[in-house]
């Protein structure tokens, strides 16, 4: 499994992390996990870490209609602040960074960054 979900009860985070090839079914999975943890704990911030993937097969458009989809069935919404780290690759990056832009756009409370100790500062500020 290319994903993995956990939760940090000292700093209140969800931390998701990615590796390797990547997919909707994948993103998908993850998504659920934190919906859950999130609906379960109560926590609101969440790491995404994408510094791992080396190859991403799902499409902007197919993440959003996934994730539309998703919470549409479940009735339910979570309000999340998410920091994500870019992938290394620089390819990989533009479209994590297409991602962020049409999440903001969307209202999402979300911002990008190079590196974990910067996300997670960003996180953990009020």
């Amino acid at each position: 499994m290319p994903w993995s979900v956990t939760s940090s009860p000292e700093g209140k985070i969800i931390d998701v992390g990615f590796s390797g090839v990547v997919g909707i079914a994948d993103f998908a999975q993850a998504y659920d996990q934190v919906t859950l943890l999130a609906n379960s704990t109560g926590f609101t911030r969440v790491v995404m870490d994408l510094s791992a993937v080396q190859e991403n097969q799902a499409s902007v458009a197919e993440i959003f209609f996934e994730v539309a989809r998703r919470r549409t069935d479940t009735g339910s919404h979570v309000a999340l602040r998410r920091a994500v780290i870019l992938p290394q690759s620089p390819e990989l990056a533009e479209k994590a960074h297409f991602f962020a832009t049409a999440s903001i756009n969307s209202a999402f409370q979300l911002k990008e960054f190079r590196d974990r100790q910067s996300a997670l500062a960003w996180l953990t500020e009020s």
